[in-house]
């Protein structure tokens, strides 16, 4: 009986998936609406179907008991629809003065 050992055979990744060509002009054109949150770490956003994107909006989070630690949340999620130009098609209301406290309410 052999009893050599196997090599475990190899799994394809999948390739990195590629920028939706809207992708830059969504995110900022989001940004550019919304305002930057403080804190403001990264925006994440995904062609769900049909022009239609899931955009999520992530801040730092530090806590006073973990003080050490740094954590990232999302501070704002939407679902919008944009047109076949990238423009954003749902109202987006400013909240933030680009990294300070939120806009106040009217």
């Amino acid at each position: 009986m052999n009893m050599t050992k196997r090599k475990p055979e190899l799994i394809e990744e999948e390739a990195p998936r590629r920028k939706h060509e809207h992708h830059e002009k969504v995110t900022l054109g989001l940004l550019g609406a919304l305002g930057i949150p403080p804190g403001f770490q990264k925006i994440k956003a995904i062609n769900v179907y049909d022009n239609r994107w899931r955009v999520d909006v992530y801040t730092k989070v530090q806590t006073e008991i973990e003080c050490l630690v740094t954590r990232m949340k999302i501070s704002d999620s939407f679902f919008i629809t944009v047109d076949d130009k990238g423009n954003i098609l749902t109202p987006i209301s400013k909240k933030y003065e680009n990294g300070t406290a939120p806009v106040p309410s009217e």
